[in-house]
């Protein structure tokens, strides 16, 4: 009798800790999700930039609507929401996009020492898979997608 009590309790054990929370396969907090639906699917890998109509928003303020020809094939529109103020070698702006729901176009100019412009930026969304981002390639600014984590970790 006491070697059946010894094993109903060993197997109620068992059967407990099978059961228990901790048996759980979380995925954790900062493993990327890279089944996230794709946003820009219809337009193209490379975009050159249309650096004239981009840049004609960063004198634009908070609040406004905007509408940027970002290329031939994407035309980019939203709300201000961030407009940098202070230092006039940098401007950044970053405009909420009502067309592309979720996601947010970020622009800055830089003024070099030599007199020239550079201008970084990105157009992402944390609920999608792709983003694009403005690259320098050989004196040409292109839009160039890219895959959310290539540019964010989480």
């Amino acid at each position: 009798m006491k070697n059946l009590k010894a094993i109903a309790t060993g197997a109620l054990l068992a059967i407990c800790c099978l059961h228990c929370g901790a048996q759980e396969k979380k995925i954790p907090i900062n493993e990327p999700d890279y089944h996230k639906p794709r946003l820009f699917t219809d337009l193209p890998q490379r975009m050159n930039l249309d650096v004239a109509s981009t840049e004609s928003i960063l004198n634009s303020k908070a609040g406004a609507n905007v509408s940027i020809r970002l290329s031939e094939k994407f035309v980019f529109e939203g709300i201000v929401v961030s407009h940098s103020d202070g230092d006039s070698t940098v401007l950044s702006i970053v405009v909420r996009s009502t067309n592309r729901p979720g996601t947010n176009f970020t622009f800055t100019r830089t003024i070099n020492a030599d007199g020239s412009f550079r201008y970084r930026g990105r157009i992402l969304g944390k609920n999608n898979g792709d983003a694009y981002e403005i690259i320098n390639d050989r004196g040409t600014y292109v839009l160039e997608k890219r895959n959310l984590y290539d540019l964010l970790s989480e």
